[in-house]
Order: structure tokens, then sequence, then C-alpha cells
């Protein structure tokens, strides 16, 4: 068990570190995948938000670090994640409204975030 698992009470339910690098690679190129498909389908013309909601999510994700791991602000990161975990909810059906598979993508990311909160 590593320090934080000990700090936060990390039960034995939760995936181990080491995996971590790995499937966020698979969950971030499958991210920009999608957001290539809609890309491709419509443009950043056609679907404007959908490309907002992309950017705030890839910030959101980006935010959670920091709050987390190195200030250790709990109810900061755990609102982070939530506001992360909406934004991946609407941007799936926005997605998935323009480009089917697209939306699909989306998928796996919202269930390790949901898994992980």
């Amino acid at each position: 068990s590593s320090g934080i698992n000990a700090e936060y009470g990390v039960t034995e339910f939760h995936p181990p570190f080491y995996i971590f690098g790995p499937v966020w690679t698979v969950l971030l190129v499958l991210n920009g995948g999608a957001a290539w498909l809609v890309w491709v389908k419509s443009g950043f013309g056609q679907a404007p938000l959908a490309f907002v909601l992309y950017y705030i999510q890839i910030i959101l994700a980006i935010w959670y670090v920091p709050l987390f791991f190195s200030f250790h602000k709990l109810l900061g990161s755990f609102l982070v994640l939530a506001a992360l975990w909406a934004m991946l909810c609407v941007k799936l059906i926005m997605f998935a409204r323009i480009y089917y598979f697209a939306g699909i993508l989306v998928v796996p990311y919202l269930i390790w975030v949901t898994f992980n909160t």
C-alpha cells in the first residue's frame, strides 16, 4: 500500500497505481480520436460547443492532478472530478449526435472517471 493509499484510505478495490499511466494513455488517445472524428465529420465551425466542451474537459483533467496529488485539496479535487464527469456526459451526448462512434469512444473515459471518483 502506497503512502497515498494509507493517507486517504483508498481501498483494495482501487486499481494499482502502476496501471494509471497506461490507462490514461489509452483514454487520451480515444478522447483525441473522438474529437478528430467529430472534426472530420463537421469541422470546428459546425460544432463549436462540442470543441469548447472538449477543451474544458482537458483543462479540468489537468487541474485535478495538482489539486489532489500536490496540494492534497480533497474537496477541490472532488469538485473538479464532478465537473469533469458532468462535462464528459454532455460531451458524450454532443459527440454522439455528430458522429455516433465518437460518442462511444468517450465511454471508457467516463467509466474510468466514475470508477475512480
